[in-house]
């Protein structure tokens, strides 16, 4: 488990020794929860489990884990396994007498939702018997202010990241295109030196605003202290530079310092879809020091 709950620790457990529960208990829970055998399949699903993934206990019993929920961990190594390695490692024919069973914690993770798109987890497995048989039991909790930076409201770089895999699946499929751009915020050390952090922060919070006003589909990220990283789906580079050049001349005439307006510099890239995202996000670092270079307020496209 990764913070989210205890590291369970059993010496030597026969089914008779786990806690017992039914389905029955599992639907009452007020935390999404379901039920996985050694197999991997899900065998419960409740309510609240609806409520927070979109899928119906039709659909999900009798579903695999691990495809119903694609589960990754943040930096993309897949968490859920066929057949399931944690209720595998509670059967008595998969171990000794001898042997005591310590069961790996259950990682936090990112699934898949019914509509396609990703929730960040936090989950908390124990081992349980129903009709004595070992199973499962997931407790899912969706960590919500995880998936954003707490100050300008855009993703955060972790989410951001399991955003790009899955629109770069999409491109891969439908032979779009994908144009991804390093977004700088023009002298924001100075003003953070003359007019305070607060200041500073107000300026990052406008320019996440005006980013995030353009195309419904773009996905903005805080990247770091004074960057955000903007992918734009369906899109090649040269559509990508009009793009940020319209946020630009928003922001100018929005977003203002002392009478002075808020500028932005960036470097736009085109992203391939079987291509590391790194890769793009190099070339786009080097065009946005390109457009540094020539005095801040611009966005230049990465040379080919």
């Amino acid at each position: 488990m990764t913070g989210a709950g205890p590291t369970l620790d059993w010496m030597d457990p026969e089914p008779a020794d786990l806690p017992m529960i039914t389905p029955a208990q599992v639907e009452r829970l007020a935390d999404a929860a379901f039920l996985t055998n050694a197999q991997g399949t899900i065998a419960a699903w409740n309510t609240a489990a609806t409520e927070l993934l979109g899928h119906p206990a039709t659909r999900a019993v009798g579903s695999r884990c691990a495809v119903l929920l694609e589960g990754v961990k943040m930096h993309g190594a897949p968490v859920c396994t066929h057949p399931c390695l944690m209720v595998q490692g509670l059967l008595p024919t998969q171990r000794s007498s001898r042997t005591p069973a310590h069961p790996t914690a259950h990682p936090d993770m990112v699934a898949r939702n019914s509509d396609g798109g990703r929730l960040n987890l936090s989950v908390v497995a124990m081992a349980v018997s129903v009709d004595g048989i070992p199973m499962l039991l997931h407790l899912l909790r969706h960590d919500a202010h995880s998936e954003h930076d707490p100050l300008t409201g855009s993703l955060s770089r972790d989410a951001f990241t399991v955003r790009v895999l899955d629109e770069q699946n999409r491109a891969l499929r439908i032979g779009s295109s994908l144009a991804v751009a390093l977004v700088d915020v023009d002298g924001l050390k100075a003003i953070n030196d003359a007019h305070g952090h607060a200041t500073g922060d107000r300026l990052l919070i406008g320019i996440a605003d005006a980013l995030r006003a353009g195309r419904r589909a773009d996905l903005v990220a805080r990247w770091g202290g004074d960057e955000f990283v903007v992918l734009l789906p369906d899109a090649t580079p040269v559509e990508g530079i009009r793009r940020l050049r319209r946020t630009l001349r928003l922001l100018r005439q929005t977003v203002t310092l002392e009478g002075k307006p808020a500028t932005f510099s960036a470097g736009v890239a085109q992203l391939e879809p079987q291509a590391p995202f790194t890769m793009a996000i190099q070339m786009a670092d080097k065009a946005l020091y390109r457009a540094k270079r020539r005095g801040g307020a611009c966005v230049l496209v990465a040379k080919a």
